[in-house]
């Protein structure tokens, strides 16, 4: 592979590189194989022959494989394990204790094992910091830094770096990630896996500003703005039933269930509280809007606040059926500081001065 030339170079018109199923190397004056399984690529194929080369090395004088500085402290250069992923990327770094409660977790986690001196490692960060932001509320994304917890990435069979795994009910039966290392690619292939284990994101209640600021428009490190925000102006008490109100936010928890894959937030307020954001929709009364922050745009549905009907106005939404109107301002106004809801009925304030006695009739 002298200058540089990748392997498909070498190979006939049209075929592709096969996976190598064993790699042979000496160990111990043994000769041993290992599975490769990173990129089909002469650097990648190097980059892991040298690791394995480095390692067997140092084996042999009695030395680790990774290095140490004077008082035990691991050398690092910048993007080491300290900071290669930041809280600020979305990305939960996961240690020896953090990787066991992830196997007994009941949500899906999309997994990287990488090593802070591995090239292809940092050239993944930015892609997989994207992953981390696209499937916020959805799919975990973490990784394990196995310089520093080598018995995590050993009890996985971590045999290359970067690896990739998606761990979903089944946490000891993980699906590896072998295809594009880009940040749309990945994001599709997780979530068409994840689907059926995909928690729904949950229906908010609006009682602040902050909160739609927060789970709509990413606000306070939230992440992103969503593709879509749901808003259902529920009617006032006075004039509906705990049961009745019950039932439609119920129904906002079913859509989110359908569309559990798509990247959409979901609230709901009562109709009246809110008045100068109602009016910016050209709301007067009780009624649905779909928001897209980031085309400044909204939809509206005065139909039923049932199951069946709003999920075929977010299906019009997400199939591009529906059209959309101009956010007027350019950014949705303010929400109210409210009470959240008890939850009970309305109780009727009655003045017993002002109520007349029939109590002669």
């Amino acid at each position: 592979m002298r200058g540089g030339a990748g392997i498909a170079a070498h190979l006939p018109a049209g075929a592709e590189p096969r996976p190598n199923p064993g790699a042979p190397y000496r160990r111990n004056g043994q000769l041993k194989s290992a599975s490769y399984e990173g990129e089909r690529t002469a650097a990648g194929l190097v980059e892991w022959t040298m690791n394995k080369a480095r390692a067997a090395a140092l084996a042999r004088i009695g030395a680790k494989a990774s290095g140490s500085s004077s008082g035990g402290q691991k050398q690092r250069a910048s993007g080491g394990p300290a900071d290669f992923y930041p809280a600020s990327s979305g990305v939960i770094s996961l240690d020896g204790d953090g990787y066991d409660a992830m196997l007994r977790s009941k949500e899906p986690y999309f997994v990287e094992f990488y090593a802070p001196w591995c090239g292809h490692c940092q050239a993944l960060k930015p892609e997989f910091t994207q992953v981390a932001s696209a499937l916020a509320g959805r799919v975990k994304v973490a990784a394990v830094d196995c310089e520093a917890h080598k018995s995590v990435c050993a009890d996985e069979g971590v045999q290359g770096y970067p690896t990739l795994k998606l761990f979903l009910a089944n946490k000891s039966r993980p699906k590896g990630y072998k295809l594009e290392r880009a940040a749309p690619a990945m994001t599709e292939w997780v979530l068409a896996e994840a689907a059926d284990f995909i928690l729904p994101p949950e229906v908010h209640e609006v009682t602040s500003n902050g909160v739609f600021a927060r789970e709509c428009l990413g606000e306070g490190g939230a992440g992103k703005p969503r593709l879509l925000c749901i808003v259902a102006f529920l009617p006032p008490m006075f004039s509906s039933s705990a049961m009745a109100r019950n039932a439609m936010v119920d129904g906002l928890g079913e859509v989110a269930k359908r569309f559990v894959s798509w990247d959409i937030a979901y609230f709901w307020a009562q109709s009246g509280d809110h008045p100068a954001v109602q009016a910016q929709l050209g709301m007067d009364g009780p009624g649905v809007v779909g928001i897209a922050p980031g085309k400044a745009a909204f939809s509206d549905f005065y139909g039923a606040v049932r199951a069946d009907s709003l999920a075929d106005f977010v299906g019009g939404l997400t199939r591009g059926r529906s059209g959309l109107k101009e956010l007027a301002g350019g950014s949705l106004r303010e929400f109210e500081a409210v009470d959240p809801w008890d939850g009970k009925d309305y109780v009727w304030d009655w003045d017993d001065e002002d109520d007349e006695d029939f109590g002669d009739l």
